[in-house]
């Protein structure tokens, strides 16, 4: 079985399920090497593997590797850096809120 943006979907999909962010991050970390790109599910599960988990950092970080490679972020995307942030960094989900209005965001 070659790896492909199905099996990474479902791998990311299983670590956040088990909340594993770090093995989330690890694996799609790997997918490049693999030649797999990320799509916007690969994305969101790895988000809320990170948001779920209380890594507000990581959660944006993605956001912005997102931007950075191209991937349109979706609702979901937004949601999770939201809710990742709201707690403990208010002031950074105002940004993402403008982002957000900024770019339009995908209805995916």
């Amino acid at each position: 079985l070659l790896p492909n943006v199905i099996t990474l979907s479902s791998v990311l999909s299983a670590c956040q399920t088990a909340q594993r962010w770090r093995l989330a991050l690890a694996v799609q970390q790997m997918s490049s090497a693999a030649k797999v790109l990320p799509n916007v599910i690969c994305y969101n599960s790895t988000c809320t593997s990170c948001e779920q988990t209380g890594r507000w950092w990581m959660t944006v970080g993605l956001l912005r590797q997102m931007s950075l490679e191209r991937v349109t972020a979706s609702s979901l995307s937004y949601n999770s850096a939201i809710a990742a942030c709201e707690q403990v960094k208010w002031e950074l989900t105002l940004v993402i809120l403008d982002s957000l209005e900024h770019f339009g965001g995908a209805d995916a």
